[in-house]
């Protein structure tokens, strides 16, 4: 046979990615990659995110459908961001933001939510940077296309 695709989707995150790397030498069928019955959107994408996203950085998977309890969309739009990150796909922002600490001067949760928002239409891929203090901005700009830095109520 070969005109076939090898799907091993399990429920349990460490048996899918134990069951894909060992028949992986021992064919070279294409694979479908899966969590099946995931659950939630929540439980759903780090179920996906790990198994997927450790079996796309061994460089093994085809296709892949992550499974969610809920809308379908969602489903294409946590498989794309997993394919993003893995390095797989090499479309739109990669937007870089740092966590909200005591040094935060802005609103960043609405800001980088805003920056999503108006880029979401852009396909080339970019770097773009949120960064809600000084300290952080210095850093992460340097490696960003675009930086958005934040400091004593003003934006730069």
């Amino acid at each position: 046979f070969d005109d076939i695709k090898v799907s091993l989707k399990a429920s349990d995150v460490q048996r899918t990615v134990e069951a894909y790397r060992l028949l992986r030498p021992m064919n070279n069928y294409p694979f479908h990659l899966g969590v099946t019955e995931a659950g939630t959107l929540f439980h759903s994408t780090i179920k996906s995110s790990i198994a997927l996203g450790s079996l796309l950085l061994d460089g093994i998977g085809d296709t892949l459908r992550v499974s969610i309890t809920g809308e379908l969309e969602k489903e294409i739009e946590v498989g794309r961001a997993i394919l993003k990150d893995a390095g797989v796909t090499k479309d739109g922002l990669n937007i870089i933001s740092c966590p909200t600490c005591g040094r935060i001067e802005a609103d960043l949760v609405s800001a980088v939510a805003q920056v999503e928002e108006k880029t979401k239409h852009i396909k080339t891929p970019l770097n773009v940077s949120v960064m809600g203090c000084v300290v952080n901005a210095l850093g992460e700009a340097k490696a960003a296309d675009v930086a958005i830095a934040y400091g004593k109520g003003t934006g730069l």
